[in-house]
């Protein structure tokens, strides 16, 4: 008779992001998730044909997270710097996932889920750069279309690398990615 692990998918999902943020794609093998999970390796195949449906999934799963808390924190109207804190946090959770993503060439750059995370992280920056940026006046300052994308990647690729660059200092570093914003 089968074992049953209760919240088996939630397992699977937690060891599968940790494994992936600390080695890497390359490094992590469908045992490696089983075993962290305490399953057997054809359990995991149940669950996901293959590496890289599992990493897609987990990865899509995260972000899907994430955007979920940006969404309540815009909504609840509340202290834009907030979003650029919980950015910060969840790209050091993730670790070598973020860098990939913003970089454009994690696994293959014309994934159509990557793609659509990709897009989904810029656009949800963008609405946080314009709250951010939002005048004493009420009067939004906009930017020409190609100066926003180049914006929102540096501001992106700084939460990134002063997560990397200055790992112990995250208030700062988060204070300051909030003061450069509203300098731009």
């Amino acid at each position: 008779m089968p074992k049953i692990i209760d919240n088996i998918e939630q397992k699977i999902y937690e060891n599968a992001l940790a494994l992936f943020a600390a080695k890497g794609y390359n490094q992590v093998s469908m045992k490696d998730v089983a075993e962290a999970s305490g399953i057997a390796v054809g359990t995991l195949y149940n669950y996901y044909s293959n590496k890289m449906d599992l990493f897609l999934n987990v990865f899509e799963e995260h972000i899907n997270q994430v955007y979920t808390k940006l969404r309540e924190i815009i909504e609840r109207d509340r202290d834009p710097g907030e979003c650029i804190a919980l950015l910060y946090d969840e790209f050091v959770k993730i670790g070598g996932f973020s860098e990939e993503l913003i970089k454009d060439n994690i696994l293959n750059k014309n994934n159509e889920i990557i793609n659509k995370l990709r897009d989904r992280i810029h656009k949800k920056t963008k609405s946080l750069v314009k709250r951010l940026r939002k005048a004493p006046d009420g009067i939004d300052l906009e930017f020409s279309q190609n100066n926003e994308k180049r914006i929102i990647r540096l501001i992106l690729l700084a939460i990134i690398d002063f997560a990397r660059e200055f790992p112990g200092e995250r208030d700062e570093n988060i204070a300051f990615i909030n003061s450069l914003i509203k300098k731009i």
